[in-house]
């Protein structure tokens, strides 16, 4: 008899679409931060905070995915890191951890939006609705972030 494991995933949301974040990847949940701008930025960079002594750099997730300028005023960041540094994805919500069964994640439909489909590990329905599964690792090494 084969068993199968779970993985915990964070959901997040922009407006209505959930990303699901690896939990295990998942420093910090921090609401609205002040931050600082850096000069010559890439586009979706918002800024650096201080987080407890060390520097985040924080990511607006609305423009790395869909070139959206404006995030919500109640908008959340979710810390993790990345080769030994932090990072910021601010998004509009924050949901819950999801247990989801390894055997229930399907592989990201061709289907989907091209950037998308370049930073999904997989994908999960829920409820009707489908979670996109995200690789951050993938997601901080691209370059533009637009679709």
């Amino acid at each position: 008899m084969t068993t199968t494991h779970d993985e915990q995933f964070l959901s997040v949301f922009l407006d209505e679409q959930a990303f699901g974040i690896p939990i295990l990847q998942i420093q910090d949940i921090l609401r609205t931060q002040q931050l600082t701008h850096i000069p010559l930025a890439a586009e979706s960079i918002e800024g650096v905070m201080n987080l407890r002594g060390r520097i985040v750099t924080a990511i607006n997730f609305r423009k790395r995915l869909h070139g959206d300028s404006d995030h919500r005023a109640n908008s959340m960041s979710v810390v993790i890191e990345h080769d030994n540094e932090l990072f910021s994805l601010i998004v509009d919500e924050v949901g819950e951890v999801l247990s989801i069964p390894a055997d229930q994640i399907e592989i990201t439909p061709s289907t989907l939006n091209p950037f998308w489909h370049e930073v999904a590990t997989g994908v999960f329905q829920l409820n009707g609705k489908i979670i996109v599964l995200l690789n951050p690792t993938k997601l901080f090494q691209l370059n533009g972030g637009k679709s």
